[in-house]
């Protein structure tokens, strides 16, 4: 740990026991410098903060301004700055999947409506989109996934095609009434006409 630990080191010469300091001058003296890094024109040491993969971001950005803050009180005559925060560009793309998810649930309802013209089936899709959103995040939640740009990426792919396929079921359903089937004979049918293998 410190230099004392170093000269109190015993060494076996020749039968006998020496101790470090014994033979040999032991100093300390600053390693020579290999590099320099400047901020604000002074002299300044860096280090960056990596996230382990299993750790939530959010928990981390909490834990260093906590650190970075008893760092001040300790350190008075230390300027702590953080130069480059990564967790401001997760949070605004968060954010902005976010905003996509919801507004293209609503243009999504917007457009089921002028194209089957029901004021019903706009209704049930937008009913199950945020019930689906709902049970993926709980989901999410129970089994330990963070919400992240790819698993926000995934659910609105997953709301798309849930979509989708509703449009195409419904149209199917509807279709099947028109015909003249009941109601159970039109979404059974329906139903397995997009799902069915080709």
């Amino acid at each position: 740990n410190d230099i004392d630990d170093i000269k109190d080191i015993y060494l076996k010469i020749n039968g006998r026991l020496y101790q470090f300091q014994d033979i040999a001058t032991i100093t300390e003296q600053p390693a020579p410098a290999t590099g320099m890094v400047r901020s604000q024109g002074q002299r300044a040491v860096t280090f960056a903060v990596i996230k382990q993969s299993d750790a939530r971001m959010s928990d981390l950005k909490v834990e260093l301004e906590k650190l970075m803050a008893s760092f001040k009180v300790e350190y008075p005559e230390v300027n702590f700055n953080v130069t480059r925060n990564q967790t401001e560009l997760l949070d605004y793309s968060i954010d902005n999947l976010s905003q996509n998810i919801v507004v293209g649930a609503i243009l999504a309802i917007l457009v089921i409506f002028f194209f089957l013209k029901d004021f019903r089936s706009p209704l049930l899709i937008s009913i199950t989109i945020p019930l689906a959103l709902i049970v993926s995040l709980l989901a999410m939640y129970l089994v330990g996934i963070t919400i992240n740009i790819i698993s926000l990426s995934g659910l609105i792919l997953g709301i798309g095609m849930m979509v989708d396929n509703s449009i195409i079921v419904i149209d199917n359903i509807t279709q099947r009434r028109e015909r003249g089937d009941d109601l159970t004979t039109a979404i059974v049918k329906g139903t397995n006409e997009v799902f069915s293998p080709m």
